[in-house]
């Protein structure tokens, strides 16, 4: 399974990105099975509990804007016509992530955020989770990193934060990643279909793939800029 992760994921130096593939271990075509209808439920119970609390709405609706800004999710509408239609092709199989809000006190950059549920399983079918490789726990232990950062003779620290939304999804991979929205979370707007264009917490394989990622492009800058 970690081999699957790590070839899922390439770096595009004439694009200057991370580009990764959804490591399946199951057909999605034959295990995720319609689910929209559970995405359309888990949808309007989240509105109901943000119409209850005005702060609680503004502060899902900023998260998400975050997210829509900087182009990680858009619109279904907004993708080009030959995306649409793929996405939308009733031969192959597609998946609708159940997202809900998730409260975190303390926290002064995001109190208030979306979670997305890629382990809800479609009715009489797998969840997106399930049909994809997990592979191993690469994540470093902090000692280790400290170690590792102060034995060796150069090194250098930078900022990844939203990293997950730093590795584009492959388009043809965007049918697994849909999910619903209501524009300003009005129950009155109409429901659109909106796409997650890159890979996102709460789908099983993202931090794996992220780790692979930076392996690839630490390991191109060493072959192609070493004197760096």
């Amino acid at each position: 399974e970690q081999l699957i992760i790590e070839d899922s994921v390439e770096f595009l130096p004439a694009e200057g990105k991370l580009q990764a593939r959804l490591p399946f271990i199951q057909s999605p075509e034959d295990n995720l099975l319609p689910n929209r209808r559970i995405a359309e439920k888990v949808l309007e119970s989240q509105l109901k509990q943000t119409s209850a609390c005005e702060q609680k709405r503004l502060d899902v609706i900023a998260s998400h804007e975050k997210l829509r800004s900087k182009g990680y999710v858009r619109p279904l509408s907004e993708l080009t016509a030959a995306e649409q239609a793929s996405i939308l092709e009733e031969t192959a199989g597609t998946y609708y992530i159940p997202w809900r809000v998730v409260h975190k006190e303390g926290s002064l950059s995001t109190p208030t955020r979306m979670v997305f549920d890629a382990s809800s399983k479609t009715p009489g079918g797998e969840s997106l989770n399930n049909c994809l490789a997990k592979g191993a726990n690469t994540l470093a232990n902090l000692n280790g990193k400290l170690l590792q950062f102060r034995s060796q003779p150069d090194c250098f620290a930078a900022d990844i934060r939203m990293a997950y939304n730093g590795v584009s999804l492959h388009p043809s991979h965007y049918r697994y990643q849909l999910y619903l929205w209501r524009e300003d979370l009005d129950p009155d707007s109409p429901v659109i279909v909106m796409v997650v264009m890159t890979i996102i917490y709460g789908v099983r394989p993202s931090g794996n793939q992220l780790g692979a990622g930076l392996g690839k492009l630490a390991d191109y800058t060493v072959e192609f800029y070493p004197q760096h």
